[in-house]
Protein backbone atom coordinates (compact mmCIF):
# COMPACT_ATOMS: atom_id res chain seq x y z
CA UNK A 1 0.00 0.00 0.00
CA UNK A 2 1.59 3.32 -1.06
CA UNK A 3 2.26 5.97 1.60
CA UNK A 4 0.22 9.11 1.07
CA UNK A 5 0.59 12.44 2.82
CA UNK A 6 -2.45 14.63 3.45
CA UNK A 7 -2.32 17.80 1.38
CA UNK A 8 -2.67 19.96 4.49
CA UNK A 9 0.30 18.35 6.28
CA UNK A 10 3.54 20.27 6.74
CA UNK A 11 7.01 19.55 8.04
CA UNK A 12 7.92 21.35 11.25
CA UNK A 13 11.31 21.56 12.94
CA UNK A 14 10.77 21.20 16.69
CA UNK A 15 13.59 23.50 17.81
CA UNK A 16 14.12 27.18 18.46
CA UNK A 17 17.83 27.49 19.20
CA UNK A 18 21.04 25.46 18.81
CA UNK A 19 20.76 24.06 22.35
CA UNK A 20 17.51 22.33 21.33
CA UNK A 21 19.22 20.13 18.74
CA UNK A 22 22.80 19.72 19.94
CA UNK A 23 24.20 16.49 21.25
CA UNK A 24 26.19 17.07 24.43
CA UNK A 25 27.88 13.67 24.07
CA UNK A 26 30.88 15.37 22.50
CA UNK A 27 34.07 13.43 21.84
CA UNK A 28 37.15 15.40 20.92
CA UNK A 29 40.68 14.62 19.84
CA UNK A 30 43.87 16.05 21.23
CA UNK A 31 46.12 17.69 18.66
CA UNK A 32 49.01 15.33 19.41
CA UNK A 33 46.87 12.17 19.21
CA UNK A 34 47.98 9.56 16.70
CA UNK A 35 45.99 9.33 13.50
CA UNK A 36 45.50 5.61 14.12
CA UNK A 37 43.70 6.44 17.39
CA UNK A 38 41.45 8.94 15.62
CA UNK A 39 40.62 6.39 12.95
CA UNK A 40 39.73 3.81 15.60
CA UNK A 41 37.46 6.35 17.30
CA UNK A 42 35.68 7.15 14.02
CA UNK A 43 35.15 3.49 13.17
CA UNK A 44 34.21 2.32 16.67
CA UNK A 45 31.82 5.19 17.43
CA UNK A 46 30.56 5.85 13.90
CA UNK A 47 31.69 9.48 13.82
CA UNK A 48 32.30 11.44 10.65
CA UNK A 49 34.29 14.23 12.32
CA UNK A 50 35.55 15.41 15.69
CA UNK A 51 36.87 18.69 17.04
CA UNK A 52 40.58 18.89 17.80
CA UNK A 53 41.35 20.61 21.09
CA UNK A 54 44.38 22.26 22.62
CA UNK A 55 45.60 21.69 26.20
CA UNK A 56 43.04 24.23 27.49
CA UNK A 57 40.19 22.29 25.87
CA UNK A 58 39.43 24.89 23.20
CA UNK A 59 38.70 23.86 19.62
CA UNK A 60 41.63 24.54 17.31
CA UNK A 61 40.53 22.46 14.35
CA UNK A 62 38.41 19.63 13.04
CA UNK A 63 39.45 16.21 11.77
CA UNK A 64 37.07 14.37 9.44
CA UNK A 65 37.13 10.87 7.98
CA UNK A 66 37.68 12.37 4.57
CA UNK A 67 40.92 13.99 5.81
CA UNK A 68 42.24 10.57 6.78
CA UNK A 69 41.10 8.96 3.54
CA UNK A 70 42.73 11.71 1.47
CA UNK A 71 45.97 11.37 3.43
CA UNK A 72 46.00 7.58 3.11
CA UNK A 73 45.33 7.74 -0.62
CA UNK A 74 48.17 10.20 -1.08
CA UNK A 75 50.52 8.10 1.08
CA UNK A 76 49.69 4.88 -0.73
CA UNK A 77 50.27 6.56 -4.07
CA UNK A 78 53.81 7.28 -2.83
CA UNK A 79 54.25 3.59 -1.89
CA UNK A 80 54.31 4.25 1.84
CA UNK A 81 52.97 1.41 3.97
CA UNK A 82 49.64 2.44 5.50
CA UNK A 83 50.31 1.22 9.08
CA UNK A 84 53.58 3.15 9.26
CA UNK A 85 51.91 6.35 8.10
CA UNK A 86 49.11 6.02 10.65
CA UNK A 87 51.58 5.36 13.45
CA UNK A 88 53.70 8.47 12.91
CA UNK A 89 51.03 10.94 11.79
CA UNK A 90 49.38 13.15 14.38
CA UNK A 91 45.86 14.54 14.26
CA UNK A 92 47.26 18.09 14.06
CA UNK A 93 49.05 17.16 10.82
CA UNK A 94 45.76 16.63 8.98
CA UNK A 95 43.10 18.64 10.80
CA UNK A 96 41.38 21.58 9.22
CA UNK A 97 42.23 24.68 11.26
CA UNK A 98 38.73 26.02 10.68
CA UNK A 99 36.07 25.23 13.28
CA UNK A 100 32.49 26.21 12.44
CA UNK A 101 30.80 27.11 15.69
CA UNK A 102 27.56 28.43 17.10
CA UNK A 103 26.46 29.34 20.60
CA UNK A 104 23.65 27.57 22.48
CA UNK A 105 21.35 30.56 21.95
CA UNK A 106 21.92 30.78 18.18
CA UNK A 107 18.49 30.76 16.50
CA UNK A 108 17.78 27.53 14.64
CA UNK A 109 17.30 29.38 11.34
CA UNK A 110 20.92 30.63 11.63
CA UNK A 111 22.11 27.07 12.29
CA UNK A 112 20.30 25.89 9.16
CA UNK A 113 21.71 28.77 7.13
CA UNK A 114 25.26 27.91 8.25
CA UNK A 115 24.81 24.26 7.24
CA UNK A 116 23.61 25.41 3.82
CA UNK A 117 26.09 28.21 3.15
CA UNK A 118 29.17 26.48 4.57
CA UNK A 119 28.25 23.11 3.03
CA UNK A 120 29.14 21.25 6.25
CA UNK A 121 27.45 18.47 8.20
CA UNK A 122 28.67 19.38 11.70
CA UNK A 123 28.60 22.58 13.74
CA UNK A 124 30.18 22.71 17.16
CA UNK A 125 28.42 24.47 20.03
CA UNK A 126 30.53 26.48 22.45
CA UNK A 127 29.80 28.92 25.23
CA UNK A 128 30.91 32.56 25.14
CA UNK A 129 34.26 31.56 26.69
CA UNK A 130 35.09 29.12 23.89
CA UNK A 131 34.36 25.98 25.88
CA UNK A 132 32.91 23.20 23.75
CA UNK A 133 29.44 22.12 24.88
CA UNK A 134 28.25 19.89 22.08
CA UNK A 135 27.83 19.25 18.39
CA UNK A 136 24.98 19.57 15.93
CA UNK A 137 24.88 17.31 12.89
CA UNK A 138 22.51 17.43 9.97
CA UNK A 139 21.07 14.17 11.31
CA UNK A 140 20.25 15.92 14.62
CA UNK A 141 18.22 18.44 12.62
CA UNK A 142 16.43 15.79 10.57
CA UNK A 143 15.51 13.83 13.70
CA UNK A 144 13.58 16.83 15.02
CA UNK A 145 11.45 17.36 11.94
CA UNK A 146 7.90 16.16 12.39
CA UNK A 147 4.91 15.91 10.10
CA UNK A 148 1.94 17.96 11.31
Amino acid sequence: MPHTTPTHARLVLRAQVARDVMSSDLVSLEANAKLSDALSLFVDRGFGAAPVIDVAGRAIGVLAKVDILTHQHSSLAQSVAAPEVLDRTQVSDLMSPVVYKVQPETPIWEVLEQFRSLKVHHLFVEDRHGVLLGVISTIDILERIVLE
